[in-house]
């Protein structure tokens, strides 16, 4: 462990990721936060693209993706409302 005197929590405590941003300081939580939000924006992108592909596909063979789209399209919606409800809260 980097810093033994420091009290940070284990991964399998309950509210674990609540504990760990009270355990960090600023410069910590800053960069803990913009690498979760580049990871949603990459993530975002990714789905989007997947999805495109996936219509792209289908349009091409004639093989049906719609389930496939269907999946990813509630995927990418329920992640972005969690991540507003999540900005709304604080």
């Amino acid at each position: 462990m980097l810093y033994p005197e420091r009290n940070l929590p284990q991964p399998s405590d309950k509210n674990y990721t609540d504990k760990l941003l009270l355990a960090s300081d600023e410069g910590e939580r800053h960069i803990m936060m913009t690498a979760l939000y580049k990871t949603f924006s990459l993530t975002q992108i990714g789905i989007f693209v997947g999805i495109l592909l996936l219509i792209t596909y289908s349009m091409f063979t004639g093989e049906s993706q719609i389930f496939s789209v269907i999946v990813l399209g509630i995927i990418m919606i329920v992640s972005h409302m969690k991540y507003y409800s999540e900005i709304k809260e604080k």
